[in-house]
């Protein structure tokens, strides 16, 4: 992830996307697990793998844009000729 900041974020902006992602990842680790613990209660083994694999596949549907951002900019940063 933070290949990705580095490479599609100004230089004077790092910092500070940096400072508001880290406490939103790790806020975001507390919730879910504590999440998928209640889940897990309500909700038995098979279907809560089947849930997170499902979850696992939107994820990498929705980076797959990023990747080819990534590949454009490649190309763009490349001389012609």
């Amino acid at each position: 992830m933070n290949t990705l900041i580095l490479q599609a974020t100004k230089e004077e902006f790092v910092g500070r996307v940096n400072g508001v992602l880290n406490p939103l990842f790790m806020g975001a680790m507390v919730i879910t697990m504590s999440l998928a613990g209640w889940l897990k209660v309500q909700f038995s083994l098979v279907s809560m793998y089947g849930l997170s694999a499902l979850l696992f596949f939107i994820g990498m549907l929705m980076i797959i844009p990023i990747f080819s951002f990534k590949s454009a900019l490649k190309q763009q940063s490349q001389p012609s000729g």
